[in-house]
Parts: structure tokens; C-alpha cells; sequence
């Protein structure tokens, strides 16, 4: 039995796994037979194994077996190439030789293939008639695959760029919905930790405009008697003007501000030209897209939050769920400003309606921190007669009123120490008959965040 080792080697290139086992079978006997499917790996194979001849299948993945068999001729240049093919069409076997291979055999491989196999190692060349006339058929087959690859290439090129483009879009929509999440969070912090209302609505609008580059925004709030929407705050210098004009919108359908506060629906448009609900106002020339939030608390409308920008089709749909959350939260600060200065005021009216006839009546209020620092202190003083001892639980109970037939309904007090109760504070009466009556509201110390100290 002959040695494997002082065999020659036979390199066969072919993508079919029924072709490798058969070539395999009847060179095995005479042959070390070296395989791969993969054209590329087969490149690298005949460079460090340099192989006596080399069998390549001419139908291939990605490459033709002629492209493969030029690329191998820079390679191994003195290994002879024998193309195995089933293309019978004509001027196939002449543009394989053309390619730089030395034999054709077409399929099916019979039982006469080891034999031309041997012919061919042994220095079998097929002659080429006309080799220019084929070259140049073989060169402009090459060129229009490779216009096509080039064509295939830009193709995929342009698909990655498409691609890119919408991921980075992707990306930039999920970094601005995370920073409008993180501003409505932000906008929430305020409502508990800025005291004074004008001031939280002034560093809201200046938030939504100097975070997102919106064109401007401002916040209007309800008159007493619903009729007017006013301006309470405005972004920048368009917005101090407005201010100092004491600005203002009816509450009708006339303007997208109107439309928010009737409907209690947020109001959107991408493009103002032509939009006839939307008031075009002259100190806001380069808007091009609005929406206008309502500001609504216990289904009431207090007001309405606009946010405008210069660009069309400005506002994305996770704008306007973070906006509104803003907006929600205004309204809970406005809602909660509105039943404290209700506490307040019964209070003060409870105390002046207390002192009748008195001689000097004096009403006397004051506020500070209480003795614990996590809270404030509010009292109201009257120098009046003072509330009966055996009176002073019941004074708290709906109904109870002390004022007779005078207009007083006993529910005054008792919605003022449930509202105290609700914002985590308690209200407290010290009083002796004849010496006056003090209410104490005592209420807890915001939270101060570091951005707000």
C-alpha cells in the first residue's frame, strides 16, 4: 500500500457536498485529496499547502469558479487549474481558459474522470483558439459582475445609511423623551419646593424653552369670573412684553388657549398658516407649530400651558405626554395655592367677622418656623370676645356655626382643617373667652432640591 505521505496532492474547491464525497471515491486511491467549500478559504489553502494540481467547481458562493481561478493564478502560478462545470452553454469552456486554467471537464463527473484527472497533472494543457477574442469576453464578463457587485455594494451601502439614519433618529427621540421625562420630574420637584406660584411658573416656561430649543412658553391662568385667560407667565422677551401688558385671551374658541380651557383637551397644530382656532399673536411672528395643554385639577380648567416652536410638525407624541405631565403638575401646584389661600382667607374673614363691636379691633398675623424645623408656623389673632371653651371641639364639625342667622353655613372651618390635613399640616385654635381667639396652621417644609436652594 502507498503512502499517503508520497502521494500527490489534489486540491478540490467545490460548494456541493455530494461533488467533494465523489471526487473524494475516485481520487482517494492515487491522490491526497484536499477539499473546503468556501472559495476564499480555498485561496489560502493552495498558498500554504501549494498543491499539484487544483480541481475547482465553477459554480460557487459569491464568486464564479473563473474569478477564483485568476485569483489562484497569482497565487500558485505554476499549478495547473482544471475547471469542473455544468455549464455546457456556448463559450463556456473557452472563457474558463481564458480565466487562466489549463483543462475543462463537464458534469457529471463519470468513471472516466480519474483518467483526465492523471492526464491533466501530468501536464495536459487544452489549446485556446483565438485566446484575445475569449480574453476579452472573459475581461467584460468580469467587469459587468463587478459593476454589479459595485451596484450591489452601493446598494447595501445606502440600506446602512437608511438604517443608521433611523437609529440615530431612534436615539435622539429616546434621549429627548428621557429628557423631557426628567424635566416633568423636575417640574414636579418645584411644585413642592418653590413657595411662591409666579416664581414656579416663571422657571417651568423657562425649563420646557431652554431645554428642548422651543420657540417660547408661557402659562396662562383663569380670572375670577372665567371669562379671561391672563398671562402669568411668558418666556423671554416676547414674554416680559406680554406681561408688562397684562396679556390676556378670552376663554372662547377663538384661540387654541380658549379651545384647551373649554374642551379640557389638549390642542395641537403642526402648521399655524391657515389654522382658523388659532390666535395669531404679533409678539410670536416665527411660530409655525403650537399646542396649547389645558391645566386641570379635580375637573376643573384653571388655565392652559402653551409651548410653541419656529420648526413645522415640531411636537412628537412623547412631547406632548411629557408636556401635559408638566401641565399636570402646574395644575396640582394652582390647585394647591388656591385651597391654602382658601384656609388663609376663612380665617382672616372668620377673625373680622369675630370682632363686631369691639372696641380697637386688631387682627394680628404672623409666620415662621415652628420649634420642630421641618415646619412653618401661620397664626391669625383677633382681639375679640373668644371662643367659649365647651364650644371649641364642635367649631370643627360641618354645619357648626357660631354666627346664628348671620350667613354663616358651619362649613368653613371644617373644610380648612381638612385641607390643612391633606397637605400633611395641622390647623390649632388656642382662645379664652373675653381675650380673642389665635388659629395656628402648621404645615411641613418643602424638600429643597440642590437646583432650587
Amino acid at each position: 500500500m502507498t503512502s499517503s505521505r508520497k502521494l500527490p496532492q489534489v486540491l478540490y474547491i467545490a460548494n456541493s457536498d455530494e461533488s467533494r464525497v465523489l471526487v473524494r471515491r475516485l481520487l482517494s486511491g492515487n491522490y491526497v485529496v484536499l477539499e473546503t467549500a468556501n472559495p476564499l478559504d480555498g485561496l489560502s489553502l493552495a498558498e500554504n499547502t501549494r498543491p499539484g494540481l487544483i480541481l475547482l467547481d465553477n459554480n460557487l458562493p459569491h464568486i464564479t469558479g473563473n474569478e477564483t481561478a485568476t485569483r489562484l493564478r497569482k497565487i500558485v502560478p505554476d499549478t495547473p487549474i482544471v475547471i469542473i462545470s455544468g455549464d455546457l452553454s456556448d463559450g463556456a469552456r473557452e472563457r474558463a481558459l481564458a480565466a487562466g486554467v489549463v483543462g475543462f471537464i463537464p458534469k457529471p463527473i463519470d468513471d472516466d474522470f480519474a483518467a483526465e484527472v492523471e492526464e491533466y497533472f501530468n501536464g495536459k494543457i487544452e489549446k485556446l483558439e483565438q485566446p484575445e477574442l475569449h480574453l476579452q469576453a472573459y475581461q467584460q464578463d468580469l467587469a459587468e459582475k463587478f459593476e454589479g457587485t459595485i451596484r450591489q455594494l452601493t446598494s447595501t451601502i445606502e440600506r446602512n445609511k437608511h438604517l443608521l439614519q433611523q437609529n440615530e433618529q431612534m436615539f435622539t427621540m429616546l434621549e429627548r423623551r428621557h429628557r423631557l421625562l426628567e424635566t416633568a420630574a423636575r417640574v414636579g420637584q418645584m411644585v413642592t419646593s418653590i413657595l411662591d406660584l409666579d416664581d414656579l411658573l416663571k422657571h417651568t416656561v423657562n425649563i420646557i424653552c431652554s431645554e428642548f430649543n422651543f420657540y417660547y412658553s408661557g402659562i396662562f391662568l383663569m380670572s375670577e369670573d372665567k371669562k379671561w385667560a391672563t398671562l402669568r407667565a411668558g418666556y423671554a422677551a416676547a414674554g416680559r412684553k406680554m406681561m408688562s401688558e397684562n396679556y390676556r385671551l378670552p376663554v372662547d374658541n377663538h384661540s387654541m388657549i380658549g379651545n384647551a380651557i373649554l374642551k379640557q383637551e389638549a390642542q395641537i397644530t403642526s402648521d399655524v398658516a391657515g389654522e382658523e382656532s388659532r390666535f395669531k399673536n404679533p409678539f410670536l411672528p416665527k411660530t409655525r407649530s403650537e399646542m396649547a395643554l389645558p391645566l386641570v385639577a379635580k375637573f376643573e380648567a384653571l388655565g392652559a400651558l402653551t409651548v410653541q416652536s419656529e420648526n413645522l410638525n415640531a411636537f412628537s407624541e412623547s412631547d406632548i405626554a411629557s408636556l401635559q405631565v408638566m401641565a399636570d403638575h402646574i395644575a396640582i401646584a394652582l390647585n394647591n395655592a388656591q385651597l391654602m389661600e382658601q384656609v388663609f382667607n376663612n380665617l382672616i374673614k372668620n377673625a373680622w367677622e369675630a370682632l363686631g363691636s369691639t372696641p380697637e379691633p386688631k387682627i394680628n398675623i404672623w409666620g415662621g418656623y415652628d420649634d420642630d424645623p421641618n415646619f412653618v408656623l401661620v397664626a391669625v389673632k383677633d382681639n375679640g370676645p373668644g371662643i367659649p371653651k365647651e364650644i371649641q371641639e364642635k367649631i370643627w364639625v360641618s354645619f357648626f356655626t357660631t354666627k346664628g342667622g348671620k350667613g354663616g353655613t358651619g362649613l368653613g372651618l371644617s373644610s380648612a382643617m381638612q385641607i390643612v390635613n391633606q397637605h400633611g399640616g395641622k390647623i390649632m385654635l388656642e382662645s379664652e373667652e373675653g381675650n380673642g381667639a389665635m388659629f395656628s396652621v402648621r404645615l411641613p417644609v418643602a424638600k429643597t432640591t440642590k437646583e432650587n436652594k
